[in-house]
C-alpha cells in the first residue's frame, strides 16, 4: 500500500526533495509520478521520470524528486499526484501518494 505525503511547494520556486523507501532495493528500477489537477483529470499537469531526469534514484533505497522553477510557476493552487517504481521485469508498485498545495507566487520577472 502506497504511503501518503502531502506537499508544499511555493510557485515559481525550484524545489527538491528525498523519498527513502525502507522495504524495496531499488537497483535496476525505474521510476514516474504525475501531477493531476484531479486523480481523474484525462491530462497531467507534470509528468516526471527517471528517463527526464526529474526522478534520479540516487542509491538503493533514495529517490530524488526535483520540481524546477519552470515548472512551479505554471502549477495552480492544487493537485494530486502519486510515485510509481518499475522493476527491471516490469513489476509496477505504487509507493507514495498525495496531495501538493502550491502557494501562489506575487513576484513575476
Amino acid at each position: 500500500m502506497a504511503k501518503r505525503f502531502d506537499l508544499f511547494l511555493q510557485q515559481g520556486s525550484d524545489a527538491s526533495f528525498r523519498v527513502v523507501l525502507s522495504n524495496v532495493d531499488l537497483t535496476g528500477f525505474s521510476s514516474a509520478m504525475q501531477l493531476r489537477r484531479t486523480p481523474a483529470s484525462q491530462i497531467a499537469v507534470d509528468e516526471l521520470t527517471t528517463g527526464n531526469g526529474r526522478l534520479q534514484i540516487l542509491d538503493s533505497r533514495t529517490i530524488l524528486v526535483t520540481f524546477p522553477h519552470e515548472k512551479t510557476e505554471t502549477f495552480p493552487e492544487s493537485l494530486v499526484y502519486d510515485l510509481e517504481i518499475q522493476s527491471g521485469c516490469g513489476k509496477i508498485t505504487r509507493v507514495l501518494q498525495g496531495q501538493i498545495r502550491v502557494s501562489r507566487e506575487v513576484t513575476r520577472v
